[in-house]
């Protein structure tokens, strides 16, 4: 399976697509969900071009990496949640 340039999260790193946007650094993108499922729904995405989790875990270098989780860690702070809040 390749990388589709046109899936709906490339767009909105393009900026083709808005989004309301929560944090951003050089190598993530976290964003409010559109169509949110719990109170708070907040998106965080790597800004390489990765189709699912595995291939990210097996091709991202060790700073994306480290970057996605201190991302995902920050929003998750800023938006006083925890990270267990799964329902």
């Amino acid at each position: 399976m390749s990388y589709d340039k046109n899936n709906i999260f490339a767009k909105i790193l393009r900026s083709e697509i808005p989004c309301k946007k929560i944090y951003e650094n050089e190598y993530i993108l976290s964003f409010y969900d559109i169509n949110p499922q719990k109170k708070v729904h907040a998106i965080v995405i790597p800004k390489g071009e990765y189709i699912d989790l595995d291939d990210f875990s097996s091709r991202a270098s060790e700073k994306e990496i480290s970057e996605l989780i201190k991302g995902i860690s920050f929003v998750a702070k800023k938006l006083g949640i925890s990270l267990s809040d799964n329902g």
